[in-house]
C-alpha cells in the first residue's frame, strides 16, 4: 500500500480553503488508528492508500466537512510550519481527486 507524504505538492492546491468531501467513487474505512482510501476509479490497478497518524487525523476531519482554517487550529498545534504541512496534504490528496471542494 502507499501512502501520502505530507511534504508533496499537488498542483490543485487547497487555495478554495475548504470546505471539502471525499470524491465520488473513493471507498474509505478507518482501521484502528489508520485510515485505508481506494479510488474506485481508472486506472483500476492503483493500490490503497495507507494514512496512519496524523494524516488519518486529517482524513476523518475533511470527511466531516472540515476547512482548512479549521484543520489547522484543530491539528497544527500553534506551529506555523506545521499549518504549511496540513496545506500540503490536502492539496497533495486534492491532486490525486480524492477529496473535492464541498460546492465544486
Amino acid at each position: 500500500m502507499s501512502s501520502p507524504e505530507p511534504d508533496v505538492v499537488a498542483t490543485a492546491g487547497a487555495a478554495s480553503g475548504g470546505p471539502w468531501r471525499i470524491a465520488p467513487r473513493v471507498a474509505w474505512i478507518e482501521s484502528g488508528e489508520e485510515v485505508l482510501v481506494l479510488a474506485l476509479r481508472a486506472p483500476y490497478d492503483r493500490l490503497p492508500y495507507r494514512l496512519p497518524g496524523s494524516a488519518a487525523l486529517i482524513w476523518l476531519c475533511l470527511a466531516e466537512g472540515m476547512d482548512l482554517a479549521g484543520l489547522i487550529a484543530e491539528l497544527g498545534d500553534g506551529q506555523p510550519e506545521r499549518a504549511g504541512e496540513i496545506e500540503a496534504f490536502v492539496c497533495h490528496l486534492e491532486g490525486e481527486r480524492l477529496v473535492i471542494p464541498l460546492h465544486g
